[in-house]
C-alpha cells in the first residue's frame, strides 16, 4: 500500500485509513481470484469439450440477469461501494463456476459431436 503513499501532507485521507480500506479490498480481491480460477477451469473446458452454446448463453443471461443489477443494487442501494462491487463480482463468478462445474459433471458434453461423420469418412 506504500505505493499509493505521497508526499503531499495535504491530503484529504489519512495514510492509515486508506491501509485500512485497501487490505480490505485485497482480501476480497484475493476471494475473487478462487472464484475466477474456477470459472475459468470449467468455462474452458466446457468450450473445449464442444459445449460453446451452454457456456455462452450462461455467461450472458447470468451476467445481464444477475451481476448487472445486483452491482447497481449493491453499490447504489446499500452505498457499499468498491468493497459491495469486489464482493458481489466474488459471488457472481463463484455461482457461475458452480453452473459450469454443474454443466461439466453431468456429462452433457461428451455427447457432443466436433466433427460430422461425414468429415471423418473422407
Amino acid at each position: 500500500m506504500k505505493l499509493f503513499h505521497g508526499d503531499d501532507a495535504s491530503t484529504e485521507i489519512p495514510f492509515d485509513q486508506i491501509i485500512k480500506y485497501g487490505a480490505k479490498t485485497l482480501l476480497l480481491v484475493g476471494l475473487y481470484q478462487i472464484s475466477d480460477a474456477m470459472n475459468i477451469t470449467f468455462n474452458g473446458a466446457l468450450r473445449g469439450a464442444g459445449d460453446t452454446a451452454f457456456a455462452m448463453w450462461a455467461s450472458v443471461v447470468f451476467a445481464w440477469l444477475f451481476f448487472v443489477p445486483g452491482t447497481w443494487a449493491i453499490v447504489s442501494l446499500t452505498h457499499w461501494g468498491v468493497l459491495g462491487a469486489w464482493l458481489w463480482a466474488t459471488v457472481y463468478l463463484t455461482l457461475l463456476g458452480l453452473i459450469y462445474m454443474l454443466r461439466f459433471r453431468s456429462g452433457k458434453w461428451k455427447s457432443i459431436r466436433m466433427i460430422s461423420d461425414k468429415a471423418s469418412a473422407v
